[in-house]
């Protein structure tokens, strides 16, 4: 898994430098997520975003000062990505083959994220309301004005339908 971290989210976890891995046009799901830190009500929050479908979960970052403090946060916010699709899918660090930190490149996941901080923090101040969840429930330009938790559940349930028929062939 490729998580692509701003300067503000690399200064935060206190990673020295990070490498531009080019990443391809076909992004597979759930294989990279832009992270980025942004400030509501001073307090620092964590917006992890899935690039192909845009989907993004919102995390206090206190107590995540450091790598390894992130490495558990990463667990726990995938994790959180299944249970808020409606899927009860547990996620443990063996199941993680791989994390690579690397620069952002994508501008269009980008702008999109900031779009969705703006609606996170919008929520806050005029409802009075924490629950980030609904910032998934907003139609997206850079996916065709899908919205992302539609987007996520299709991929979802592609995958876990590619993983059945793989079982069902080897059982056979």
């Amino acid at each position: 898994m490729k998580f692509h971290l701003t300067k503000k989210v690399q200064t935060k976890i206190k990673l020295k430098e990070l490498t531009l891995i080019e990443s391809n046009s076909d992004i597979k799901f759930l294989n990279e997520w832009y992270v980025n830190l942004f400030m509501l009500d001073r307090k620092k929050y964590f917006i992890f975003t899935e690039s192909k479908t845009l989907f993004s979960v919102v995390e206090d970052s206190k107590g995540v000062n450091d790598k390894e403090s992130f490495d558990n946060n990463i667990i726990k916010i995938v994790g959180k990505s299944f249970k808020f699709a409606g899927y009860e899918i547990s996620v443990e660090k063996e199941n993680i083959l791989k994390i690579e930190y690397c620069k952002t490149e994508n501008k269009g996941v980008l702008g999109s994220q900031v779009d969705l901080i703006y609606m996170a923090k919008a929520q806050v101040w005029h409802n009075g309301n924490y629950d980030f969840n609904r910032i998934n429930e907003t139609p997206m330009s850079y996916i065709g004005y899908k919205f992302p938790i539609e987007m996520f559940r299709e991929e979802m349930d592609k995958m876990l339908n590619s993983i059945e028929i793989e079982e069902e062939k080897e059982e056979t």
